[in-house]
Protein backbone atom coordinates (compact mmCIF):
# COMPACT_ATOMS: atom_id res chain seq x y z
CA UNK A 1 0.00 0.00 0.00
CA UNK A 2 2.68 2.43 0.83
CA UNK A 3 4.38 2.04 -2.18
CA UNK A 4 1.74 3.06 -4.24
CA UNK A 5 1.69 6.03 -2.30
CA UNK A 6 5.01 6.48 -2.55
CA UNK A 7 5.12 5.80 -6.50
CA UNK A 8 2.35 8.37 -6.63
CA UNK A 9 4.76 11.11 -5.48
CA UNK A 10 7.15 9.89 -7.85
CA UNK A 11 4.80 10.40 -10.51
CA UNK A 12 3.78 13.75 -9.43
CA UNK A 13 4.22 16.61 -11.65
CA UNK A 14 6.52 18.43 -9.48
CA UNK A 15 8.59 15.56 -8.59
CA UNK A 16 9.26 15.38 -12.38
CA UNK A 17 10.07 19.28 -12.35
CA UNK A 18 12.64 18.47 -9.58
CA UNK A 19 14.11 15.60 -11.43
CA UNK A 20 13.74 17.54 -14.64
CA UNK A 21 15.02 21.26 -13.62
CA UNK A 22 18.76 21.89 -11.98
CA UNK A 23 17.18 24.55 -9.75
CA UNK A 24 14.59 22.76 -7.76
CA UNK A 25 16.51 20.58 -5.19
CA UNK A 26 19.48 22.45 -4.24
CA UNK A 27 17.07 25.54 -3.79
CA UNK A 28 15.18 23.51 -1.59
CA UNK A 29 17.68 21.48 -0.25
CA UNK A 30 19.59 25.43 1.01
CA UNK A 31 16.16 26.17 2.13
CA UNK A 32 15.97 23.25 4.03
CA UNK A 33 19.25 22.97 6.39
CA UNK A 34 18.56 26.94 6.79
CA UNK A 35 15.12 26.29 8.45
CA UNK A 36 16.55 23.31 10.28
CA UNK A 37 19.84 24.91 11.57
CA UNK A 38 17.27 27.75 12.91
CA UNK A 39 15.08 24.85 14.42
CA UNK A 40 18.34 22.94 15.84
CA UNK A 41 19.86 26.11 17.17
CA UNK A 42 16.65 27.29 18.82
CA UNK A 43 16.14 23.38 20.21
CA UNK A 44 19.82 23.25 21.51
CA UNK A 45 19.12 26.60 23.32
CA UNK A 46 16.48 25.69 25.20
CA UNK A 47 17.57 22.05 26.04
CA UNK A 48 20.61 23.80 27.14
CA UNK A 49 18.90 25.91 29.57
CA UNK A 50 16.49 23.02 30.77
CA UNK A 51 19.38 20.67 31.52
CA UNK A 52 20.86 23.82 33.68
CA UNK A 53 23.93 24.54 31.40
CA UNK A 54 23.00 27.87 29.86
CA UNK A 55 21.19 30.78 30.33
CA UNK A 56 20.56 30.67 33.60
CA UNK A 57 19.57 34.40 34.15
CA UNK A 58 16.72 34.39 31.96
CA UNK A 59 13.69 32.58 33.21
CA UNK A 60 12.71 29.05 30.78
CA UNK A 61 9.50 31.15 29.98
CA UNK A 62 11.69 33.73 28.42
CA UNK A 63 13.89 31.29 26.53
CA UNK A 64 10.67 29.39 25.37
CA UNK A 65 9.63 32.35 23.28
CA UNK A 66 12.15 31.00 20.82
CA UNK A 67 9.99 28.42 19.90
CA UNK A 68 7.62 30.35 17.35
CA UNK A 69 11.14 30.62 15.77
CA UNK A 70 11.91 27.07 15.84
CA UNK A 71 7.94 26.07 15.35
CA UNK A 72 7.94 28.62 11.84
CA UNK A 73 11.74 26.56 10.93
CA UNK A 74 10.33 23.06 11.90
CA UNK A 75 7.29 23.91 8.93
CA UNK A 76 9.57 25.23 6.59
CA UNK A 77 12.05 22.46 7.03
CA UNK A 78 8.62 19.75 7.03
CA UNK A 79 7.55 21.25 3.76
CA UNK A 80 11.36 21.38 1.80
CA UNK A 81 12.07 17.90 3.26
CA UNK A 82 8.73 16.34 1.87
CA UNK A 83 9.27 18.07 -1.43
CA UNK A 84 12.68 17.06 -1.31
CA UNK A 85 11.35 13.53 -0.58
CA UNK A 86 8.72 13.36 -3.43
CA UNK A 87 11.16 12.76 -6.43
CA UNK A 88 12.67 9.45 -4.65
CA UNK A 89 9.99 8.92 -2.18
CA UNK A 90 10.40 4.91 -2.57
CA UNK A 91 14.14 4.86 -2.13
CA UNK A 92 14.42 7.28 0.80
CA UNK A 93 11.32 5.06 2.48
CA UNK A 94 13.23 2.42 1.95
CA UNK A 95 16.95 3.98 3.15
CA UNK A 96 18.08 3.31 6.79
CA UNK A 97 19.81 6.58 7.60
CA UNK A 98 16.21 8.10 6.26
CA UNK A 99 13.94 5.71 8.30
CA UNK A 100 16.20 6.25 11.66
CA UNK A 101 15.82 9.79 11.13
CA UNK A 102 12.17 10.13 10.45
CA UNK A 103 12.49 7.72 14.07
CA UNK A 104 14.07 10.25 15.58
CA UNK A 105 12.01 13.41 14.63
CA UNK A 106 8.72 10.96 16.15
CA UNK A 107 10.71 10.38 19.25
CA UNK A 108 11.59 13.97 19.51
CA UNK A 109 7.79 15.28 18.92
CA UNK A 110 6.58 12.57 21.51
CA UNK A 111 9.55 14.28 24.12
CA UNK A 112 8.29 17.79 23.24
CA UNK A 113 4.73 16.45 23.88
CA UNK A 114 5.87 14.85 27.64
CA UNK A 115 7.74 17.40 28.66
CA UNK A 116 4.50 20.15 27.94
CA UNK A 117 2.02 17.23 29.77
CA UNK A 118 4.42 16.77 32.72
CA UNK A 119 7.18 19.28 33.84
CA UNK A 120 5.68 22.21 32.00
CA UNK A 121 2.28 22.29 33.70
CA UNK A 122 4.16 23.28 36.65
CA UNK A 123 6.61 25.80 35.61
CA UNK A 124 5.19 28.59 37.87
CA UNK A 125 6.99 26.36 40.62
CA UNK A 126 9.75 26.00 39.33
CA UNK A 127 10.85 28.48 36.14
CA UNK A 128 13.11 31.14 38.62
CA UNK A 129 14.46 28.49 40.62
CA UNK A 130 16.53 25.18 39.91
CA UNK A 131 14.88 23.44 36.96
CA UNK A 132 13.49 19.41 38.45
CA UNK A 133 15.10 16.45 36.91
CA UNK A 134 12.43 15.60 34.88
CA UNK A 135 12.28 18.75 33.08
CA UNK A 136 16.39 18.03 32.42
CA UNK A 137 16.04 14.65 31.53
CA UNK A 138 13.45 15.82 28.77
CA UNK A 139 16.11 18.62 27.62
CA UNK A 140 18.98 15.56 27.51
CA UNK A 141 16.85 13.22 25.73
CA UNK A 142 15.73 16.39 23.16
CA UNK A 143 19.04 17.63 22.40
CA UNK A 144 20.08 13.95 21.63
CA UNK A 145 17.43 13.15 19.34
CA UNK A 146 18.42 16.35 17.35
CA UNK A 147 21.39 15.96 16.94
CA UNK A 148 20.76 12.31 15.71
CA UNK A 149 17.94 13.72 13.26
CA UNK A 150 21.16 16.24 11.99
CA UNK A 151 23.75 13.41 11.62
CA UNK A 152 21.00 10.52 10.13
CA UNK A 153 19.89 13.60 7.74
CA UNK A 154 23.65 13.59 6.68
CA UNK A 155 23.84 10.15 6.21
CA UNK A 156 20.86 9.20 4.01
CA UNK A 157 22.54 10.36 0.58
CA UNK A 158 25.78 7.88 1.60
CA UNK A 159 23.40 5.13 2.41
CA UNK A 160 20.73 2.29 0.93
Amino acid sequence: MLKSVWTALEDWSFSQQMVDEPFWFPALETLHVGALTILVGSMIFVDLRLMGLAGMRETMRGHLRILTVAWAAFIVAAVSGALMFAPAAVRYAGNSAFQWKMLALVLAGLNMLAFHAGPWRRIAEWDAESVPARAKIAGAISLALWIAVVILGRYVPFTQ
